[in-house]
């Protein structure tokens, strides 16, 4: 009996062991697993976020937020302090990717590698000159304070008359909204205004006043016939006074030129009072 026992009891202790040993092995089959797993993760099977570029995977980050930060820092870094908002001329996209052996980028490293391939358009506003674009302003505001300079400019000319009551440009001048690199965009008033004055599509500004002035004035003299008078001679009996008249005038001008006077009215301020004189046809004495 205690011999039967003690089989039983060897026959135990053997079926632990196999049943550790089983555990070992199992151990090393997930540990074996996991080694494979981490030697292809090393050989290039993780994922990273791909830019695209037209369509052409250009550069990998590690994730869509770094690739949110690259975009952003592009953008910002060319739009500066212009107003309008910034968009790339190229199409740009990205998505989680295989890295397959290729270089995952830090956000710095990706920003200098694709800032050569894009370039950055602005909003803006551009003044057209007779449906042709001359100049192109950061802002709206911008560029009709310009044109409003201009106008002011020869304006300013011609301020000694009466009063201005126009001042236009004789080309159409139209504001567009334009997508252009921010170093084609001009923020300064003043340049915009000589760019204005001059080139090819210059703007000419007609500037209209309108002014008086008064003039003396004398009628025809009044000559009658008088036989008291020997002929030949004459007698002023009247000395007569000069009329004064006021001319309503308008005086239109270019960019600073008088090219044209137009007499509008006259009013007659004091009247003329012609010279009287007789004139002689009497005999003449011997």
């Amino acid at each position: 009996m205690r011999a039967f026992e003690q089989r039983d009891f060897e026959a135990e202790r053997l079926r632990a062991i196999v049943r550790v040993q089983g555990a070992g092995l199992l151990l090393c089959l997930v540990v074996i697993l996991i080694l494979a797993v981490v030697l292809l993760v090393g050989r290039g099977g993780h994922t990273a976020r791909g830019i695209f570029i037209d369509g052409k995977l250009t550069v990998m980050v590690h994730n869509k937020q770094a690739a949110e930060a690259v975009s952003e820092r592009l953008l910002k870094e060319a739009q500066g302090s212009l107003p309008g908002a910034a968009s790339f001329k190229e199409s740009w996209s990205d998505e989680t990717c295989r890295v397959e052996g290729r270089s995952v980028l830090t956000i710095e490293e990706a920003t200098d590698a694709l800032r050569p391939l894009l370039t950055v358009l602005v909003e803006a506003v551009a003044i057209c000159v007779d449906d042709s674009n001359v100049l192109v302003m950061a802002s709206r505001e911008l560029a009709e304070a310009a044109i409003k300079k201009l106008k002011q400019s020869y304006a300013d000319l011609v301020a000694d008359e009466k009063s201005i009551t126009q001042v236009k440009t004789r080309e159409k001048i139209e504001l567009a909204e334009v997508q252009v690199q921010p170093d084609q965009i001009l923020t300064d008033i003043g340049t915009a205004v000589n760019i204005l004055k001059a080139g090819d599509h210059k703007l000419t500004v007609v500037v209209v006043t309108e002014g008086t002035r008064d003039v003396a004035y004398r009628d025809v003299d009044e000559r009658k016939d008088s036989e008291t008078l020997p002929k030949g001679t004459e007698r002023e009996v009247r000395e007569g006074r000069p009329g004064k008249k006021r001319i309503y005038q308008r005086y239109v001008y270019e960019n600073g030129k008088l090219v044209r006077t137009d007499k509008l009215r006259v009013e007659i301020l004091r009247e003329c009072i012609p010279r009287r004189i007789l004139v002689g046809t009497g005999e003449v004495t011997p």
